[in-house]
């Protein structure tokens, strides 16, 4: 319940932060992102992640093996930076990784998402649990993301000396964080060319998008096995995963649906920096049901766009009624109802394998014994009941 009452508290300074003066707005948003600092850096075993990587901060410290299926490799900038952390403890590194993506998060969202929707945006950020469980889960990868978007952030701000070089620079190094970074290098091109598809592009973009649901690619999978398995062991399981879902609901349908057609269909109305920012959750929507569960994860880099594209693309529409409705607004109510649906779905879940049963009982780090956990697996046996 403690994750619930942090998060209603932050969209609430966020909402009053979109209808106050500029000042006010500054502080109330500071404070808004400083209760998501305490959810990201406080947390304690809420996540089926959160003992790999106190693990991994003991291997590389203090050589204790992990026995992990593909084996106790670490990345050497992860190495590095965890090496840097060890006088504070695992727990410690997880503190100073948090504030560094906390950091991140509020540059991007001062800086993208329009301020009157800026409620809208941490919505998507901490009810949104499609957003939440990724962003809290995979550890080492959302460290890569954050160093991914402060590269773009960079980036897009290409009017300074050596932006663009410190950008290239930042996206590249995530690679040495998360393997898996690879997949965001395919940014640094999807940036630097300005290109605005046309009319006729965007209507065979929305029919690729509209055929992935009903084309089932899962009969490939041995072959792609195979083939990427001689390249990288770890990526070769992610082809087990391909499908085409035809089995989705009406609702989440009509969600992918309608907001894929929005961002399209308004992209004459971005500038060059919401430009690029539209297209790469384009390129996550093309492929997105193509690449579900551990497959998914590649496409990370892109899909987490949604929480600044959403707003922006919300500040676009023009307010237009089609059957007497408001487009708009009826967006809009879509977005926060299935976000709704989505943290519903985590509290009233009664199945033990479920990934979000740790935030029901959202524990902190004052209930661990140190910063330094030497026995994780101690630990999370303290907390069992709720993560099978």
């Amino acid at each position: 319940m403690l994750y619930l009452i942090l998060s209603v508290t932050a969209i609430v300074l966020s909402y009053i932060a979109s209808i106050e003066n500029n000042k006010q707005c500054a502080i109330l948003t500071r404070y808004a992102f400083a209760i998501v600092f305490f959810i990201y850096g406080f947390e304690y075993y809420n996540t089926v992640d959160y003992d790999v990587m106190l693990r991994k901060f003991n291997y590389v410290n203090y050589g204790t093996l992990m026995h992990s299926m593909y084996g106790d490799e670490v990345e050497p900038l992860t190495r590095i930076l965890m090496k840097l952390c060890k006088p504070i403890g695992n727990i410690g590194y997880y503190i100073i990784v948090a504030f560094f993506e906390i950091i991140v998060l509020y540059k991007m969202a001062i800086k993208y998402v329009p301020k009157q929707y800026l409620w809208l945006f941490f919505i998507l950020l901490l009810i949104n649990f499609d957003n939440v469980i990724l962003l809290m889960t995979v550890k080492r990868q959302v460290l890569s993301l954050f160093v991914v978007w402060l590269g773009v952030y960079y980036l897009l701000n290409d009017e300074k000396r050596n932006n663009t070089r410190i950008g290239t620079l930042l996206i590249i190094s995530a690679c040495f964080i998360h393997t898996a970074s690879i997949f965001a290098l395919l940014i640094l091109p999807i940036v630097r060319y300005n290109y605005l598809p046309s009319r006729q592009t965007r209507i065979t973009l929305f029919i690729i998008f509209f055929a992935q649901f009903f084309v089932n690619i899962s009969t490939y999978t041995d072959f792609l096995y195979n083939y990427i398995f001689g390249i990288n062991e770890k990526f070769a399981s992610y082809a087990n995963d391909l499908q085409g879902d035809i089995d989705i609901t009406p609702a989440y349908f009509i969600y992918y649906l309608s907001t894929f057609y929005i961002i399209l269909f308004n992209l004459d109305k971005l500038n060059k920096t919401e430009l690029a920012l539209a297209k790469f959750v384009i390129l996550y929507y093309l492929i997105f049901n193509l690449l579900p569960n551990s497959a998914g994860r590649s496409l990370m880099y892109f899909n987490l766009f949604q929480l600044f594209v959403i707003p922006i693309i919300v500040s676009k529409i023009n307010d237009f009624r089609i059957m007497n409705l408001k487009v708009k607004n009826t967006y809009i109510a879509l977005v926060v109802i299935i976000s709704l649906r989505l943290c519903t779905n985590v509290y009233i879940s009664d199945d033990p394998t479920n990934i979000g049963n740790g935030f029901k009982k959202f524990n902190t780090i004052f209930e661990a014994p140190s910063l330094q956990i030497d026995d994780p697996s101690f630990e999370k046996n303290k907390f069992k009941d709720l993560r099978k």
